[in-house]
């Protein structure tokens, strides 16, 4: 979404009270360490004075800062199956650190706020299906997986955790506001 289009006053106004914190993990500390797909994987803490929500977070290397991705690409090649591609793939994702990126931006950022309440507010839209089955049909994920259920289960539990943390109002004005996001 380009940053002219995003009301960032009125996120900061609907999301006042919640503190956000993202952590590093490794990925093969993460739910992603059997896949061959690199990925940046975080655990989220939102919080407010009431309770507080922790939830795993993942995004794709693209997510990395385009000087990172410049360096990456100068350094290694631009072939991304090249040994040394991989090989600096596999050390971003097990150290959240561009190795050889001589400056002070070499730590890999932290997933936007907006970003992660945008992912949590589409967990949300679970509570909208009337079973399992309709939500994975929609969804496209195979109603007889048992992972699928679990992924189901998962978004309905921290969508009702942000939405009893935020209130309905807030809830219905933060959909609105992310509807184009």
């Amino acid at each position: 979404m380009p940053e002219s289009t995003f009301n960032d006053e009125l996120f900061a106004t609907l999301t006042d009270g919640l503190t956000y914190s993202a952590k590093f993990v490794p990925q093969s500390a993460s739910r992603y360490r059997n896949e061959s797909q690199f990925t940046l994987n975080w655990t989220i803490t939102i919080a407010n004075s009431r309770s507080s929500l922790e939830f795993d977070y993942s995004q794709g290397l693209n997510h990395l800062t385009p000087q990172q991705q410049n360096f990456l690409r100068n350094t290694c090649g631009v072939c991304e199956t090249s040994i040394a591609q991989v090989e600096a793939r596999k050390k971003i994702v097990e150290t959240g650190v561009v190795l050889g990126f001589l400056s002070s931006g070499n730590r890999v950022k932290p997933p936007e706020f907006r970003d992660v309440m945008h992912s949590l507010l589409l967990d949300l839209t679970a509570i909208d299906y009337g079973s399992f089955e309709e939500w994975a049909d929609d969804m496209g994920y195979d109603s007889d997986s048992r992972s699928a259920e679990a992924t189901y289960r998962l978004c309905l539990d921290n969508g009702l955790k942000l939405r009893s943390m935020i209130g309905g109002k807030k809830n219905a004005d933060l959909h609105d506001l992310f509807h184009d996001y």
